[in-house]
């Protein structure tokens, strides 16, 4: 009930502010008064199962929807027995002199309004509410019970008879008891927020302050990958129920030559499930493996934040400013931690491998930031900026060394395990130039050093200086741009050798050094009086020179080209094509333990020729195109636009000595989408107001490894079981959905 406590507090502030400025007084002279309102329904053919065309809907099924904007200049300040207006007091400020309401209604579950009212100069109160939907997949198949719980269970029946036959014929019998004693499950949320502000200002003074507060709630379920051990994962619906509260004040001082901020905040997160419980599918009685998983889900946590930013003028003829920045943040979370493990098999036949009791987490993070930028015109010609910042990540939680190691498959270890957890301060240094060549062209210069260094990191200290180089012509009927950049980041990033950390000379690609390279190219164009065009090339690679494994190099290509064409007063067509292209390589090393491949046994000649490589190409096209014409001036008009895009990938794998090579995907995320809409906007010669009567088509096909390695319950060449359950949310591979339209618009 904390969630709806919350939401009273927050309606009974809004209720009390609108109450202090609007009940009390009377509506003295009605100035003016503009808004509209839009009513709208459509009809959709044989969408109704697909989530991705409700995806921020609560009602799949609804079809019309109602907003009304306002906006009303008033009157509210009140008028003693005398006469004589007078400012309702509290704070000093006078009544409301404009009102201003916007509302959209779906259906009783969704929709929203805000309020926004105020006195010019004085204040502005705005408070808001949101109800929307966020849906994932509809009619989700799950052997669960306990949908939207933090404990889903299976019938003793079902794991019972499926622990007890054999492996062969275990995918069979969960794939009948999918279909036969499954359900259908909805995975999606309700999402409620609900906002204030208010914001103090004075004619006389150069401060303004503000007070604010919003609180959204998320109340549902949503595709979770839930696992008992390599080769044995399940789908899941992960239970949604938290909250997030945020509030807080600031103050802003504004003068000809001063500008300064001051914001503090506080954010808090609150969630009803602290973990989620699921049954193993195979297993009915606990053992040496686990009969249930458990995974901790977000925990409740508190981050509290001050920031400074204050900004001056000075040396006029220069043009230049001095900026300076400051803040501070508190991260907390001490929500009680889940037990190393919840398999009761470790408390009963094998007392000594007691599992991790419950503790508090007591988790601690701090963060600081503070930076310093200055900007000057040294001549009339030439600009330059400097600036510098210091950011710093310090985790101060405390340690804790479970008595026990747990294998992921829920067997227990004879050794213990110290958390570590990861700190670092990072120095940027930047200086950018700007210099007028000529009339018609400019150059500009940008050099950034940065400097970080980790505690508990993959690397100890990385140091990374960039370049950029910019070219900018004007001419007569175009604007042409050049900007070529290159990087070079270096990483003390070490060859782990112990099993818990990387393969050596393995690196992360985040974290190792890095050669990176990019050119882009852009033209605007006029070539004739009615033809707009817009041009863009982009290159881009990167290179991981010290990576012998993992990321090797990759490569990113970019076209883009659009173009406006008015034909007439009545015509115009617009258009435009984007090809996208990028290239991944990356390596990787084969190996049994004890042979001459083996890292550990043989540090120094671990290279091998059944070493295997992966490539990976992915292409994206684009294609589009709206043509508008008027068809009676001021009445009719109708507008047309269609695109049509499409993806397609490949992974390619080679490894020359390996005595069973892997096998290549011809299809990877291959996709074709295409879009028309057409409408007719009529506008009513008598009384102001829109007509439009559209229609729309949207058509889509996937064609992905995944639909033909993936099953409910997969299982190996052989027929054995793979150990993966899903919940079948692959998107539809194919599928079509026409739909009709119609909205009506009145001001008033």
């Amino acid at each position: 009930m904390d969630k709806k406590i919350h939401q009273v507090v927050l309606a009974v502030v809004a209720a009390s502010f609108l109450a202090a400025f609007v009940l009390p007084a009377r509506m003295a002279n009605a100035v003016g008064r503009d808004g509209e309102i839009t009513y709208g329904v459509e009809y959709s053919n044989k969408d109704e199962d697909n989530a991705k065309f409700h995806e921020y809907n609560y009602n799949r099924t609804q079809r019309a929807g109602l907003s009304v904007s306002l906006r009303k200049d008033i009157d509210l300040t009140v008028e003693d027995a005398a006469k004589k207006r007078r400012d309702l007091g509290w704070l000093g400020i006078r009544g409301a002199e404009y009102l201003d309401v916007d509302m959209s209604a779906i259906s009783p579950a969704e929709g929203g309004f805000q309020l926004t009212t105020g006195s010019y100069g004085q204040y502005k109160l705005t408070f808001g509410v949101q109800s929307m939907g966020h849906n994932f997949y509809y009619n989700a198949r799950s052997l669960y019970a306990g949908n939207g719980s933090g404990t889903l269970t299976m019938l003793d029946a079902i794991q019972t008879d499926i622990q007890n036959s054999a492996t062969a014929v275990r995918d069979d019998k969960l794939r009948t008891y999918l279909a036969t004693s499954g359900n259908d499950v909805d995975l999606s949320l309700h999402r409620d927020k609900v906002r204030l502000n208010f914001e103090r200002q004075s004619p006389t003074r150069p401060v303004t302050w503000n007070l604010f507060a919003d609180q959204e709630y998320r109340k549902g379920s949503r595709p979770y990958g839930g696992s008992f051990g390599h080769g044995s994962a399940v789908e899941i619906p992960e239970p949604i129920d938290y909250g997030t509260l945020n509030f807080g004040g600031g103050a802003e001082y504004v003068t000809k030559t001063l500008y300064a901020t001051a914001k503090l905040t506080r954010s808090r997160f609150r969630n009803e499930y602290t973990g989620v419980k699921f049954d193993n599918p195979l297993i009915v009685t606990d053992s040496t493996a686990a009969a249930a998983g458990q995974d901790a889900l977000p925990p409740d946590n508190t981050c509290d934040n001050v920031s400074l930013f204050a900004s001056k003028s000075m040396l006029d003829e220069h043009h230049t400013r001095i900026s300076a920045r400051a803040s501070l943040a508190r991260m907390r979370q001490s929500d009680n931690l889940l037990p190393m493990s919840n398999n009761t098999y470790y408390d009963t036949a094998v007392p000594s491998y007691t599992k991790l009791t419950t503790t508090k987490g007591g988790l601690r993070v701090d963060k600081k930031q503070y930076g310093v930028d200055l900007s000057s015109n040294l001549t009339e010609k030439f600009r330059v900026k400097t600036s510098f910042q210091y950011d710093q990540h310090k985790n101060r939680s405390p340690n804790f060394t479970t008595p026990k190691y747990l294998a992921y498959d829920g067997s227990m270890g004879t050794g213990g395990e110290t958390t570590t957890y990861v700190s670092y301060i990072k120095r940027v240094t930047e200086v950018e130039a700007e210099y007028e060549i000529s009339k018609n062209a400019e150059a500009s210069f940008t050099f950034e050093h940065e400097v970080a260094s980790f505690r508990n990191g993959s690397a100890n200290h990385e140091r990374e200086n960039g370049y950029e180089f910019g070219l900018i012509r004007h001419g007569e009927r175009y604007t042409g741009r050049l900007v070529a950049k290159h990087a070079n980041k270096t990483s003390d990033y070490p060859s782990y050798v112990k099993w818990q950390g990387e393969l050596p000379l393995m690196r992360k690609y985040y974290a190792a050094s890095l050669e990176q390279n990019q050119l882009t190219a852009m033209l605007t164009a006029n070539p004739v009086e009615k033809l707009a065009m817009n041009l863009e090339y982009l290159y881009g690679r990167d290179k991981y020179p010290q990576s012998t494994y993992g990321r090797k190099f990759s490569r990113h290509n970019l076209i883009g080209v659009d173009a406006d064409f008015q034909f007439d007063d009545r015509t115009s067509v617009s258009a435009f094509y984007s090809f996208e292209i990028t290239k991944t390589l990356q390596q990787s090393h084969n190996w049994s333990a004890g042979n001459p491949a083996d890292p550990h046994a043989y540090p120094d000649t671990y290279i091998h020729t059944a070493d295997w490589t992966l490539g990976r190409r992915d292409r994206w096209r684009t294609l589009g195109m709206t043509v508008s014409s008027t068809i009676v001036e001021n009445i009719l008009d109708v507008v047309i636009s269609g695109s049509i895009s499409s993806m397609d990938g490949l992974a390619d794998y080679d490894s020359t000595g390996a005595s069973r090579p892997p096998n290549d995907f011809q299809q990877v995320d291959e996709s074709r989408m295409r879009n028309v809409d057409a409408h007719l906007n009529y506008r009513m010669r008598n009384k102001p107001g829109v007509v439009t009567l559209g229609y729309r088509y949207d058509n889509w096909r996937i064609s992905d490894f995944q639909y033909d390695g993936v099953q409910e319950v997969t299982e190996s060449s052989t027929g054995s079981y793979l150990g993966l359950l899903t919940m079948n949310t692959l998107p539809k591979p194919y599928g079509g959905v026409h739909t009709v339209y119609l909205t009506v618009t009145r001001p008033f």
